[in-house]
């Protein structure tokens, strides 16, 4: 049996000791019969209770402490678990972040800056955007518009010497 039954049980034991003697003892009293009540000795009989109670009420509040301490190291694996949860997520986040980072948003920048650039009439700016992926799709397309419109605008300055020379 658990030590927590045994304890009971001998509560229960002397609890059924001192029940009977109060019994006996108001029996006798009924009767008169004080001599008899006075040799009874119930005051033993409720010492024996009151300790087996007392040892009852220790072991229920040692349990209770060490449920009380099992549940507070519960609580604290949960609240690590939590915070290593939390980190892994923040790591993962900010790798995502790099990633996009890295993968669009550089590369957006440098073709954004390449076109200002060709817009303003610079088409020998270098772009250095070099990928597979749609970026560097986009950055091959705008070399290739790049080169083409500078064909283009050499081939109207030649046309354009050409004509300036001959008239």
């Amino acid at each position: 049996p658990h030590h927590n039954e045994l304890l009971f049980q001998e509560l229960k034991n002397n609890y059924s000791i001192l029940d009977s003697a109060l019994t006996e003892l108001i029996k006798f009293i009924d009767a008169g019969n004080t001599q008899a009540a006075y040799e009874l000795q119930v005051q033993k009989s409720q010492v024996d209770f009151e300790k087996a109670y007392n040892l009852v009420i220790e072991d229920m509040n040692t349990f209770n402490q060490q449920v009380i301490n099992h549940s507070q190291h519960s609580y604290n694996l949960a609240i690590w678990a939590s915070v290593g949860v939390l980190v892994i997520l923040l790591l993962v986040v900010i790798g995502a972040w790099s990633g996009i980072r890295f993968t669009l948003i550089s590369p957006l920048n440098k073709i954004a800056a390449s076109i200002r650039h060709i817009s303003s009439g610079d088409l020998a700016q270098n772009i250095d955007v070099h990928g597979t992926n749609e970026m560097g799709q986009l950055a091959a397309s705008l070399r290739s518009m790049q080169e083409r419109l500078g064909q283009t605008v050499n081939e109207i300055r030649t046309r354009a010497d050409v004509i300036l020379t001959g008239a």
